[in-house]
């Protein structure tokens, strides 16, 4: 329990904390969120004892979002995008500090003034989907999708959904529960 005390939730500002950042992720999570998209938002870092980025997510509000240029032009899109924004390279390794990334991740949803959040991820990740089940997405788009920097010669169809802060709340508190078993050796 003391290790959970040696952990940082840390702001990054410079090219190379995002650049680090984007590695580090795309080295654990398997795909890449280009650190050129994680630049135009707010990127928030756990950082272990050893001072690995072993968690974080990032905040983007300026446009475009990623997820909303994956959609095919031809594809109708019912957003506002000035209501919008998106959560991204959401991610924690270490669930040691799992209870402090959750809050902290809560806290500046809500504190935002962005009324949705928008995100994508691959149709064959199902637990994935069934993980933000919790939140009760609006889908507003599942298929194949238009290739970006980052993504592979032929990328698999997504589904591109929207969440009100509350909902991430509600998925943030699901996943507490995990982290307090963690954080109590259950």
């Amino acid at each position: 329990m003391l290790k959970f005390f040696k952990y940082k939730m840390r702001r990054l500002h410079t090219d190379t904390e995002f650049d680090k950042f984007a590695s580090e992720f795309k080295n654990d999570m398997g795909y890449e969120v280009p650190s050129t998209f994680l630049k135009k938002g707010k990127l928030w870092a756990v950082v272990n004892p050893e001072g690995d980025y072993v968690g974080g997510f990032a905040l983007v509000a300026k446009h475009p979002l990623r997820s909303l240029e994956e959609i095919p032009p031809s594809y109708p899109i019912f957003v506002d995008p000035n209501l919008v924004g998106e959560v991204t390279a959401v991610w924690l390794k270490d669930k040691y500090y799992g209870i402090m990334w959750s809050l902290h991740f809560i806290y500046q949803t809500m504190r935002s003034p962005i009324k949705y959040w928008v995100y994508s991820y691959p149709i064959s990740e199902v637990r994935l989907g069934l993980y933000y089940k919790w939140a009760d997405p609006i889908c507003i788009y599942k298929g194949p999708i238009l290739r970006l920097e980052g993504h592979p010669e032929n990328p698999e169809p997504e589904s591109v959904e929207l969440l009100t802060a509350w909902g991430v709340v509600k998925i943030a508190l699901h996943r507490n529960i995990k982290y307090l078993k963690k954080f109590f050796g259950m």
